[in-house]
């Protein structure tokens, strides 16, 4: 889901831990506490390990006792202890009132829920704020460590993000007869924020397409969610097809067979990252130079090619498809004849410093044009690799790549 707006419903998380304090009784207090406030206090008592409280304490009495660490092993019977927590002589009893399990410290049943929206979204990542309203937890509070869990049957309900469709509906058209189709779609976002339309709004105007035929779009949609779909659309479809039935026999018809009918949506992966501020909050940057991974989703390596007499420079000839809203960088590596690095583990450089072709060529969104990229004068090398990264803004407009002659000069 790429809008802030989508809604969602997570299910069958499990935590890593049991038996955290969730929320407490109104502490018991001996002794005359002094004013002021104290935090990460440590208690004792109970079944359990790990609880901490934050106390504060006005004209003489606790005013707030909020849960600062929800520990592990408790029960809803426990009771905890604090003693001289504000250096002094004051003491205090604190009953467990409920407890229950967590994953990095935050409540499973505040993951298990409804959000209505969602935030720092990525290509295949989205991020989710769970509500901690109804448990004693300190004010601020947060995760305690950050993990992977949440265990193997855990869903999120999404939406199916498609840039071509292909139906599925089994028919017979008899000469004479024959079937047409349209379809209404909903806008989405692209990862990149590309949009033709308002987003959670079925188009109003039908769009011819081809029965059991892939069919291109100019921009994403998606078919919603069930809640997106009640929350974003008072309750409306995200999609539609429709079928025209023709016959020129009034005793002959076309047959469709609508317990078999489907359709499938056809997503492309590409975004367009040259920087870590274009990734969302949370997620690690991965320049294209570096020896593993990319934080651009559409990548194409060549396989190591080794040489049996050492070169000195590379020639990359391909013919590009590179309509105006993407573009293609090449880059290489290579094993030098004095490097012991393995292979693997060395990182790609740019043709060009940026990975353009060695002349300006226009982006055209009809014709596959060539594209010649040069690597002069480096120092002797004995195997090579290249590596060609397509960015788009778009999913529905792609860069495509033909006729790839790879050459080593000596």
């Amino acid at each position: 889901m790429y809008h802030t707006g989508s809604n969602t419903t997570i299910a069958g998380v499990t935590g890593d831990t049991t038996g955290s304090v969730l929320t407490i009784g109104t502490p018991s207090v001996t002794g005359t506490p002094s004013n002021g406030t104290y935090t990460g206090i440590a208690t004792t008592g109970g079944t359990g390990t790990g609880c901490t409280v934050d106390i504060t304490v006005a004209s003489s009495a606790i005013s707030s006792c909020t849960i600062s660490a929800v520990g592990s092993g408790y029960l809803a019977t426990d009771t905890l202890t604090v003693t001289n927590f504000d250096s002094g002589t004051a003491d205090a009893t604190i009953a467990v009132d409920t407890i229950g399990d967590t994953l990095g410290g935050i409540p499973v049943e505040a993951i298990n829920a409804t959000f209505t929206s969602v935030k720092n979204i990525g290509i295949d990542t989205f991020c989710v704020t769970p509500s901690l309203a109804a448990y004693d937890l300190k004010s601020g509070y947060k995760a305690s460590e950050s993990t992977l869990g949440g265990g193997k049957v855990a869903t999120a309900t999404r939406d199916y993000y498609f840039d071509t469709l292909h139906t599925m509906i089994a028919n017979i058209a008899a000469q004479g007869t024959k079937i047409s189709s349209t379809v209404k779609t909903t806008p989405m976002y692209s990862p990149e924020g590309s949009i033709s339309g308002t987003v959670y709004t079925k188009g109003t105007t039908s769009q011819n397409i081809t029965l059991n035929d892939n069919s291109w779009f100019s921009h994403p949609s998606v078919v919603a969610s069930p809640i997106n779909e009640t929350n974003e659309m008072s309750g409306g479809k995200s999609f539609e097809v429709g079928l025209q039935l023709y016959s020129n026999n009034p005793n002959i018809s076309p047959v469709i067979d609508i317990a078999t009918i489907g359709c499938l949506g056809i997503a492309n992966r590409i975004n367009n990252i040259n920087s870590s501020s274009d990734v969302p909050t949370g997620t690690s940057y991965i320049d294209s130079t570096q020896p593993d991974g990319d934080s651009n989703v559409m990548t194409y390596i060549t396989r190591k090619v080794s040489l049996k007499t050492p070169a000195q420079g590379l020639r990359v000839t391909a013919d590009f498809f590179r309509p105006p809203t993407t573009d293609l960088k090449v880059l290489y590596k290579v094993l030098n004849t004095d490097v012991e690095t393995p292979f693997d583990d060395l990182g790609w450089k740019y043709f060009n410093t940026t990975g353009a072709p060695d002349s300006t060529t226009e982006a055209d969104a009809r014709n596959y044009k060539e594209y010649e990229f040069t690597a002069d004068d480096l120092n002797e090398f004995s195997a090579f690799s290249i590596k060609i990264v397509g960015q788009g803004t778009n999913t529905s407009v792609v860069p495509m790549v033909s006729a790839l002659r790879c050459i080593a000069i000596a």
